[in-house]
């Protein structure tokens, strides 16, 4: 959306490694080249924020997982980026704890908006949009209960439609369904995984023991399948 209005966007998916002050500040200077700050990378960390700071134009950087990050110099400049964001600079962070970049200051001067999960739960009249559009027929009553045992949790009520799919009870898987761990594991091994070949169980079971998934770690696990295009 962002681009589509004309503003340079440019995402990090960030990881343990980027710890290390020279990776964070080497994705940092390509979050620059992408965006037109800078035409090549920054020689150090002050030279990135100098540049930053005095860009005329208007960009977005995206940072996800940024809870991963724990280094006190890395989180240190990246605090003072914060601060020196132009008018026309934003940034936007997925993490599931807050890390101590004062944020207490930003949102007492109005500059940070916050979505958490009470933002991101479906409400109702968003739950019954979701199952009408996966599911042709589904009971009333079937999705207030589903609604309310997934309290409104995406992926949980996205696993009960695609249960909903193998199932024609909906009104009693529904009073069975639960957002608990234990009743999304048991639905992933019944109904899930029953429904996948041998080829991509295995798959799935030699691979579960990874973080991230890449083709050559997957090769590596699984070396007589094509993991290219199991990842696709």
């Amino acid at each position: 959306a962002l681009e589509a209005r004309g503003q340079s966007v440019a995402w990090l998916t960030l990881d343990s490694q980027d710890n290390d002050m020279s990776r964070f500040v080497h994705y940092l200077g390509e979050m620059m080249v992408q965006t037109g700050i800078s035409s090549a990378l920054p020689y150090s960390p002050v030279e990135a924020v100098d540049s930053i700071s005095t860009h005329p134009s208007g960009f977005t950087f995206f940072m996800d997982e940024l809870d991963t990050l724990r280094s006190a110099g890395v989180l240190g400049l990246l605090r003072e980026l914060i601060e020196r964001l132009p008018r026309g600079g934003q940034l936007v962070v997925g993490c599931r704890s807050w890390p101590d970049l004062g944020f207490g200051r930003l949102r007492a001067r109005g500059q940070l908006v916050e979505v958490g999960p009470a933002q991101l739960r479906f409400s109702l009249d968003e739950t019954r949009s979701f199952l009408r559009n996966r599911l042709a027929h589904v009971p009333e009553h079937a999705m207030v209960t589903l609604h309310n045992r997934c309290e409104g949790w995406a992926t949980g009520l996205w696993l009960a439609s695609l249960a909903l799919q193998h199932k024609p009870d909906t009104v009693a898987l529904a009073e069975r369904f639960s957002g608990n761990d234990q009743a999304l594991a048991e639905y992933l091994a019944e109904d899930v995984l029953a429904h996948e070949t041998p080829e991509v169980r295995e798959f799935l079971l030699r691979t579960s023991v990874l973080r991230h998934l890449t083709v050559p770690v997957c090769a590596a696990l699984n070396p007589d399948t094509d993991c290219a295009a199991m990842l696709e």
